[in-house]
């Protein structure tokens, strides 16, 4: 099916909702396959190599820092021009964003392949025998930047016509590959250079698979092989802007860390850290709604708003009774659960932080929808302007809290921060679309708030029961089931049940 259908270019619940579904089943399939063979990696390899593969891997997920957002860029553009029928624009943004991308990763990978015996040398403490095939390692690393940079550009205008499908199945793979080729290649004993390079060579299969489906999806982008420079100041001035949040946000988020080990110590980082651990587990489910809703709210703005209130409203209704009972087990069995995932001491020091923590994440999760609606509808200035806020006052706060109260009070800051940061994107999205001001407590959001509140607090009462953990599990499975059905009868409507029933008469598959 090319976008020449009228049905490519449908925005509408079920889409998404199918859509959503390949996020989590790509995700969740490669957690699963992470889980298994990274033990039997490291046991192959030995401490020294994965250390060294693990640098690799992390240079690889760096190349996204070079990036400058124009990946997402290219999903807004794709998407808006679509959504406005403007099909014959598509090929200058496709391939001016490519060929920019390309550009930049060949500059990022001359440097990184000049700095490559500095930094096996000097910067790293890589055991001796190491070194020469650390140096090879960067070197491989460096032809690397251009293929991983270009694939971002493809994969992005293909999330733009909503064809998460053809995405997750090459993502999917690429990413099981990572796990696996090192498994093989460790028996085989081909080292980490050579490891690194099929890793290379699958990620140049895979960009050109990103292609194909691109010339497969876009026919018009065919006849269009440019650089249109006339097109750089519009990308370069959405991407700027996203640009700067990619290199706010990870301070933010890694600043508590730091200040941990200097005000408290070491070991608590630990303490603080391994709660983080299942909170990365939680942000699946608003990553997964966060990719389908960018490049729909980009088409419905150019469409002129139509079913904007429906798909703004669904999907925080879905994150709230989905994730929101997820963090309320999580919360009321906070010591429970790191008791038997870590160990008495964890129990102790880090079952208030994960309670604390993980209410943070519900918050922050909501406000991942109207986010993704100021990005749609072309003002990423705004998120970006709204961390930068957060820039100004957060440190201090951080600081202030973990002084007072060590890891707790880094918690605190965590959940104060990306509360302060969901209140103003609601605040923001509300004021560039009016038309969902007036429609929040729609699509039953507050039945969908009662039946959270009423789940917290029957799971506080079995909290209280004294009982030992299998009872515990049992009521909280059978309370569970109890607050599923009350969803199902009172919080999701005929829509809501439309969009399940249809998507099991015809689940989605893979073209």
């Amino acid at each position: 099916m090319s976008l020449a259908s009228p049905k490519a270019l449908q925005v509408n619940s079920r889409v998404l909702a199918r859509n959503t579904l390949f996020n989590f089943g790509g995700q969740a399939t490669v957690a699963l396959v992470a889980i298994i063979v990274v033990p039997l990696v490291v046991r192959a390899l030995g401490h020294d190599r994965y250390g060294l593969l693990s640098l690799a891997l992390t240079v690889f997920g760096s190349f996204s820092l070079l990036e400058l957002g124009l990946g997402r860029t290219t999903t807004k553009f794709v998407a808006e021009y679509l959504g406005k029928g403007k099909v014959d624009r598509l090929g200058s943004v496709v391939w001016t964003s490519f060929g920019l991308q390309v550009l930049i990763g060949i500059f990022g990978g001359f440097l990184l392949a000049l700095a490559a015996p500095f930094l096996a040398r000097r910067v790293l403490n890589v055991p001796v025998e190491l070194v020469e095939e650390a140096q090879t390692m960067f070197f491989i690393l460096a032809f690397s930047a251009p293929v991983v940079l270009g694939s971002s550009a493809l994969r992005g205008a293909l999330e733009g016509a909503q064809r998460f499908d053809l995405v997750n199945a090459i993502k999917v793979a690429l990413n099981i590959s990572t796990y696996l080729i090192p498994l093989i290649g460790a028996h085989i004993n081909i080292g980490i250079t050579g490891i690194v390079f099929l890793m290379l060579v699958v990620r140049l299969i895979a960009t050109i698979a990103y292609l194909l489906c691109c010339l497969w999806t876009f026919p018009s982008i065919r006849t269009h092989l440019s650089f249109d420079v006339f097109s750089l100041p519009f990308l370069i001035s959405y991407a700027g802007w996203i640009a700067l949040s990619n290199l706010i946000v990870p301070f933010l988020v890694q600043l508590d860390r730091y200040l941990i080990a200097s005000l408290v110590s070491v070991k608590a980082v630990t303490f603080y850290s391994v709660p983080f651990e299942i909170l990365n587990g939680l942000w699946i489910i608003p990553s997964g709604v966060a990719m389908v809703l960018f490049p729909a709210f980009s088409s419905l703005q150019a469409k002129g708003n139509k079913n904007l209130a429906d798909l703004y409203m669904r999907p925080i209704k879905y994150i709230l009774i989905s994730l929101g009972a997820t963090v309320v087990l999580v919360a009321t069995f906070s010591k429970d659960l790191l008791l038997v995932w870590q160990g008495p001491m964890f129990a102790e020091k880090s079952a208030l932080v994960l309670q604390i923590l993980v209410t943070g994440v519900l918050i922050n999760s909501l406000g991942w929808v109207p986010a993704n609606l100021l990005m749609g509808f072309g003002r990423p200035d705004l998120t970006t302007k709204i961390h930068v806020i957060q820039l100004v006052i957060y440190p201090g706060a951080v600081y202030l809290l973990i002084l007072r109260w060590g890891i707790v009070g880094a918690a605190v800051a965590f959940t104060l921060r990306v509360t302060l940061e969901t209140v103003l994107v609601f605040i923001a999205s509300w004021w560039l679309a009016p038309a969902i001001r007036h429609s929040f407590w729609q699509c039953k959001i507050l039945a969908a708030l009662i039946s959270l509140l009423a789940f917290v607090i029957i799971l506080l009462g079995i909290r209280q029961i004294n009982a030992d953990l299998l009872i515990h599990c049992l009521l909280s499975l059978l309370s569970s089931t109890l607050y599923a059905c009350v969803v199902w009868l009172f919080v999701l409507d005929k829509t809501d049940t439309g969009i399940f029933y249809s998507l099991l008469v015809r689940p989605p598959r893979v073209m």
